[in-house]
C-alpha cells in the first residue's frame, strides 16, 4: 500500500538535553470517518490519563501523525488530514501553555481508494511527546510559611466553616489542588494549608482525620501511581502531605490522623468530564474530636 507523507516542522531553539526514561508518552486519538475535530474535554481527559500536564515547562519534541481515511470525496482525504492535525497542533500549544515545543508534523492519506470499504484504523491521530523532564528532585519538606498574610477574602468561604462542624462530619477542602500524579501541591494551593493550619491552632481541641482521594479510576480500593514514590499509595501520600505540614507547623499529632481512600468513594460516578474528575480528586477532613 503506498502512502504519501508531507512533514511540516515548527521549530523553537533547541538546546542538548538528557531524555527522561518516563519519555516518550504516547496519545492515540480516535476519529470518526470524515470527522476533522474531537470533543475538547475528551481530549483533555485523554492528556489526563498520561499526566501529559506534568510536563508543563519543559522542553518539548513533539511528533504528531494524522491519518486520512478514504471518505466518498475522494479529493478531501489530505484536506481531512491537515484540519485534524492543525486542531490538535492547537490543542498542544494551548495546553502546554509557555513550554517550549519542537513540533513535527505528518500527514498519511490512504492510497488506493477505489472500490475501498472504510477502515477506521486510517481516522485517527498519534501525538509522540518527547522531551527533557527535569532530574528527580529531592524529597522537599512541607513549605515553609510564606511572610506575607494570608487574603483570607481569596480562599474558598467553606473552610471557615470548619471549626462549626459536628463530629462525624466532614469538608472538602476546596482549592487544595495537587500536581497531577504527585503529592506536591500547587503554589496557589499554599494558602489553604495556611488557613487550615490557623483554624487548627484556634481551636486547640478540634481533632481531625485528613482524607485522600482520587479521581480517573475504576470505583473501588484501586488507588493512583505516584510518580514520586512509585507506588500505588497516591491518595495516602496526598492525605500524608497535608497531615505533615500541620506536624511541623506545631500541631500535636494526637489530634491528627489520615487516611487515603482511592476511588471508594467518589462524588461523581461515573467520570464523564473533566469538571467530574475534579470533583473526584479532592482531600476532605473529618471531624473525629472538638
Amino acid at each position: 500500500m503506498q502512502k504519501l507523507i508531507i512533514s511540516i516542522l515548527f521549530s523553537t531553539t533547541f538546546v542538548s538535553v538528557v531524555w527522561a526514561q518516563s519519555f516518550p508518552v504516547e496519545v492515540d486519538l480516535r476519529f470518526e470517518e470524515g470527522q476533522m475535530a474531537i470533543d475538547g474535554d475528551e481530549l483533555k481527559a485523554e492528556f489526563e490519563k498520561k499526566q501529559m500536564a506534568a510536563y508543563r515547562g519543559e522542553h518539548l519534541r513533539i511528533q504528531l501523525k494524522a491519518y486520512s481515511d478514504c471518505p466518498i470525496h475522494e479529493g478531501k482525504r489530505m484536506k481531512i488530514a491537515a484540519e485534524r492535525a492543525a486542531y490538535c497542533e492547537n490543542f498542544l500549544k494551548a495546553y502546554f501553555d509557555q513550554t517550549t515545543i519542537e513540533l513535527n508534523t505528518e500527514l498519511f492519506i490512504r492510497e488506493n481508494c477505489e472500490n475501498s470499504t472504510a477502515d477506521p484504523s486510517w481516522c485517527h491521530v498519534v501525538i509522540v511527546l518527547d522531551g527533557q523532564q527535569s532530574a528527580a528532585p529531592e524529597p522537599i519538606p512541607a513549605p515553609e510559611p510564606d511572610p506575607v498574610p494570608i487574603d483570607t477574602t481569596q480562599l474558598p468561604t467553606s473552610l471557615n466553616e470548619l471549626s462549626q462542624l459536628n463530629v462525624g462530619e466532614s469538608l472538602v477542602l476546596e482549592g487544595l489542588n495537587f500536581q497531577p500524579g504527585k503529592h506536591r501541591i500547587l503554589n496557589e494551593a499554599k494558602p489553604v494549608l495556611k488557613k487550615l493550619l490557623t483554624i487548627m491552632q484556634e481551636n486547640p481541641t478540634l481533632q481531625i482525620e485528613i482524607q485522600g482521594h482520587i479521581c480517573c479510576g475504576k470505583k473501588g480500593g484501586e488507588d493512583g501511581i505516584d510518580d514520586e514514590t512509585k507506588k500505588y499509595n497516591l491518595s495516602w501520600t496526598r492525605a500524608q502531605f497535608v497531615y505533615d505540614y500541620l506536624i511541623d507547623h506545631g500541631i500535636d499529632k494526637t489530634r491528627l490522623s489520615f487516611k487515603g481512600y482511592a476511588m471508594s468513594q467518589p462524588l461523581v460516578y461515573p467520570e464523564k468530564t473533566i469538571q467530574d474528575q475534579i470533583k473526584n480528586r479532592r482531600v476532605e477532613v473529618l471531624i473525629t474530636g472538638k
